[in-house]
């Protein structure tokens, strides 16, 4: 090997090293300001409902198994175009999963908790759900556009990222936790984290990248996910609080949202015949 690139490798990866532990301090270090500042049964009401409230970040995270390699491809392709279709198609993927997935845990919140945990966990707990999924709405915009970053080798500017976010994050759970002494302040200062963090990585890539975050969509997905919301609240005053009927409602309210997507044309047959043709290009190549 050449001792130059070498170097070069680590100061590559390196960042990237570091940024597991930035990661854990932005997404771990608010239950042990909470153990400390409040008490553990504070942390026993606080970390159901930020489980529930992040678990729509499984889908960016399962984006990032592929997106980096598509990216690659179509970067070193010469095909700039193609690769900006393939970030904005992600983005627009995941906000019509995370903008349901935020009225959905501000209709069934409550009741999962119930299911999950007991009735103190839920009273105590379920007015931070909504707060966390909007936050992790941003934490999932954070991970797709890191994509651009790891493509472009700036992995400096991905740690930058969770640094300033993980520094924000803890000093405010310090400072407003120690005043205010409710876990309350924990979800708001993740979201802001997580705002914060899109903010920065939005204007470091904005120059020289089109990235498209779909107003029309989002305010379709919005207005999808507003009807679902009404219709699942009025038949829910007829159904019991039993784990089918929480099924039940949760599988009729997916049927509802993508029938009010489809009827007010969300999806374009550029898009469809876009990702269809992409993927079925790379299984022929490969």
């Amino acid at each position: 090997f050449k001792y130059r690139d070498l170097i070069s490798d680590i100061k590559t990866g390196f960042p990237l090293v570091l940024n597991f532990i930035v990661d854990f301090i932005l997404a771990g270090s608010d239950r042990y300001l909470i153990g400390l500042f409040l008490t553990v049964t504070s942390i026993g009401y606080y970390n159901p409902a930020y489980m529930v409230g992040s678990l729509i970040i499984l889908f960016p995270k399962a984006m990032g198994g592929a997106l980096p390699q598509l990216l690659s491809k179509a970067v070193d392709n010469k095909k700039e175009k193609e690769a900006h279709k393939i970030i904005n198609y992600s983005l627009k993927i995941f906000l019509l999963l995370a903008i349901p997935y935020i009225f959905g845990t501000i209709i069934f919140g409550k009741q999962i908790l119930t299911l999950l945990a007991n009735s103190d966990v839920a009273q105590n707990g379920y007015l931070l759900i909504p707060i966390i999924a909007f936050g992790t709405l941003f934490y999932g915009l954070n991970l797709i556009l890191s994509n651009i970053l790891f493509v472009r080798m700036e992995t400096t500017s991905i740690f930058k990222m969770n640094l300033i976010a993980s520094i924000f994050n803890l000093l405010a759970n310090i400072i407003f936790i120690y005043l205010f002494r409710d876990i309350t302040v924990a979800a708001i200062t993740t979201l802001f984290s997580y705002l914060i963090a899109f903010i920065y990585i939005y204007m470091k890539i904005k120059k020289d990248w089109i990235i498209n975050f779909h107003p029309a969509t989002i305010f379709k997905s919005i207005l999808a996910s507003s009807i679902m919301g009404f219709l699942l609240n009025f038949i829910s005053n007829y159904l019991s609080e039993s784990i089918l009927a929480l099924f039940f409602q949760i599988g009729l309210g997916i049927i509802i949202y993508l029938s009010v997507l489809i009827i007010i044309k969300t999806f374009s047959n550029d898009e469809i015949n876009f990702i269809k043709n992409y993927f079925q290009s790379i299984n022929i190549n490969e």
